[in-house]
């Protein structure tokens, strides 16, 4: 049945109109994992750390520290979109045509993470924790 369904939407792909779009987007830029680990708990300062990582994407201020946040988001998708309208106008069946002008067949796979590290600063300017998720390099690429 699986085999019956994949060779029907190839034949389909073949024949009629439409189209097949491969899709990559990034919001934020892509963490440095290698700036990341050179950052030391204790040791390594606000400064460096955004010597290292550059602005980060949110900061929150709290009373006896300060919260960095950097995020990367990706997405990435496959959309095949099927049209048959567009190739059957010249066929001079009415019933048909106005059944299958209404026709259109979308199939999309979309596939989205979001890479993020978390640096905890006490008031001293000093980092006293990170904590990182590497989500976008595990995405499966289409």
């Amino acid at each position: 049945m699986r085999r019956a369904l994949c060779g029907a939407l190839c034949g389909a792909l073949l024949v009629l109109p439409g189209c097949i779009v491969v899709s990559r987007t990034s919001k934020g830029r892509e963490i440095d994992y290698q700036a990341v680990a050179r950052i030391e708990r204790g040791r390594t300062t606000l400064t460096r750390v955004l010597e290292l990582l550059g602005t980060p994407h949110e900061v929150h201020n709290h009373a006896d520290s300060r919260l960095l946040i950097y995020r990367h988001r990706e997405s990435k998708g496959l959309r095949i979109e099927l049209n048959p309208s567009q190739y059957l106008t010249f066929i001079d069946v009415s019933q048909t045509i106005s059944l299958l002008s209404k026709l259109r067949l979308t199939l999309q796979w979309m596939n989205r993470g979001e890479d993020r590290v978390v640096i905890l600063i006490d008031n001293d300017d000093v980092v006293q924790a990170v904590g990182s998720r590497s989500v976008t390099a595990d995405l499966p690429v289409f």
